[in-house]
């Protein structure tokens, strides 16, 4: 999502929790919370007057994750809702694995489908009906449709024009974490093991305390378990 917390529309959370059930007096509560919500820019070294905001939730709020996870439960659900249509084509891995339509985290989608034109288009359908009610918007150039390596040329050149989105059958990162189809190999986790070393020759140990130090020979035998 391309800056989900900012661009989230107040209305679309009260609906949501209105939709969950949740009390008039907790609705009312959650609204003043995120609604009230002022800014005063700096030019030149000078605070300049300030002016309201009319949408978003502020981050580093402690409430601001919980309430953008209930509102991207709304989407959560028309995915699932999509995966139960027969026209839909549904991504298989295995027989002893469950349907799976979506991986989220906050703000962080896999969406899975087949490559026909039908799934691709209720799919996409569901991201703009998403993207109209909630004011959220899909951040197509840090997007990617992800194919295996034997899908054919003209097969990713439809997927590009019906999306509009990059297609790669490249490995990618997604938190952090390598993807990639088939077996997992060694050498997809050379950069991960590459950011836990620097990250643990940072670490000078005569300063770190007893709780610190025990992390640091945790973190240096998972890298050796990667080896």
């Amino acid at each position: 999502m391309e800056k989900a917390y900012e661009r989230v529309e107040w209305p679309f959370i009260i609906w949501v929790l209105r939709a969950f059930g949740f009390s008039e007096h907790w609705i009312d509560v959650i609204f003043r919370s995120i609604s009230n919500c002022w800014f005063s820019p700096v030019v030149n070294g000078v605070a300049s007057s300030y002016f309201k905001s009319h949408r978003g939730i502020r981050q580093g709020d402690s409430l601001s994750p919980t309430i953008c996870i209930i509102a991207v439960e709304a989407f959560s659900r028309s995915l699932i809702k999509l995966g139960e249509v027969l026209r839909f084509g549904r991504y298989f891995s295995t027989s002893r694995c469950p349907v799976v339509t979506h991986l989220a985290f906050a703000d962080d989608v896999i969406l899975f489908c087949a490559g026909d034109k039908i799934s691709v288009e209720g799919m996409l359908g569901v991201l703009r009906r998403y993207e109209c009610t909630s004011g959220q918007r899909i951040n197509k150039h840090k997007s990617m449709v992800f194919v295996h390596s034997k899908v054919s040329t003209n097969k990713r050149e439809e997927l590009g024009r019906w999306s509009g989105i990059k297609v790669s059958s490249d490995s990618f990162l997604n938190l952090g974490c390598p993807m990639s189809p088939g077996n997992r190999r060694a050498d997809l986790f050379i950069q991960l093991i590459d950011k836990i070393k620097g990250r643990i020759e940072g670490w000078h140990k005569n300063m770190l305390s007893l709780g610190g130090r025990l992390i640091r020979y945790l973190w240096v035998a998972l890298v050796h378990c990667f080896k």
